[in-house]
């Protein structure tokens, strides 16, 4: 059998398909993400009746939504503390998407720094301290376990329920990957506690 004759790619070729991509990235990916950050931050400073709250307040949509789920991701590690409802909130939004666990901790966990935050230089070093005390190393091990090996995205089901399908064997196929990321976030957490105190 033989093999064709391998070339470099040419240069014009390689950045027209680059180009393509970015394209590609920027206005379907980028403008689906930049829109979801504004429905989280709405969720996250109005209340059911639709008034205005303080920003990530327990009375904000947000809030009463991951605290009603907080219970199922208590055992992880993740969902304790003061403001636990903003983890398990990050983590919806990662089902749909996993880029938009970072957008939806950039929204929920950014501490109120007057000015332009884009022009000011201590409001990434004043999230990250946020973070740092949000999460301890084994946590955020374990938060970062359960979104790589949850549910990828809403457009891996379609493709999975696509090739399986079945709506049966989707489901099954979503309940494996939440149950495996799940499992696998419980035995971080609880090992890492046991080790590391």
């Amino acid at each position: 059998m033989e093999l064709p004759a391998y070339h470099l790619p040419r240069l014009k070729n390689t950045l027209l398909q680059l180009w393509d991509k970015l394209k590609g990235f920027i206005f379907r990916a980028a403008t689906i993400i930049a829109g979801a950050t504004i429905v989280i931050w709405f969720l996250a400073n109005f209340s059911f009746s639709f008034q205005m709250v303080d920003a990530n307040s327990a009375e904000s949509i947000l809030s009463v939504i991951g605290n009603f789920v907080k219970p199922i991701f208590m055992p992880l590690g993740f969902a304790s503390g003061p403001d636990v409802w903003k983890a398990v909130v990050a983590i919806l939004t990662g089902l749909m998407a996993k880029e938009m666990v970072v957008s939806t901790m950039g929204v929920l966990y950014a501490p109120g720094i007057e000015g332009d935050p884009i022009e000011d230089s201590g409001a990434s070093e004043a999230l990250i301290a946020t973070l740092a005390t949000a999460f301890s190393p084994v946590v955020a091990i374990a938060f970062i376990a359960f979104n790589l090996l949850s549910v990828p995205c809403m457009a891996a089901v379609a493709t999975a329920h696509g090739e399986l399908r079945s709506k049966k064997w989707t489901a099954i196929a979503i309940a494996f990957w939440l149950a495996t990321a799940w499992i696998v976030s419980f035995l971080i957490y609880n090992i890492g506690t046991l080790i590391f105190g």
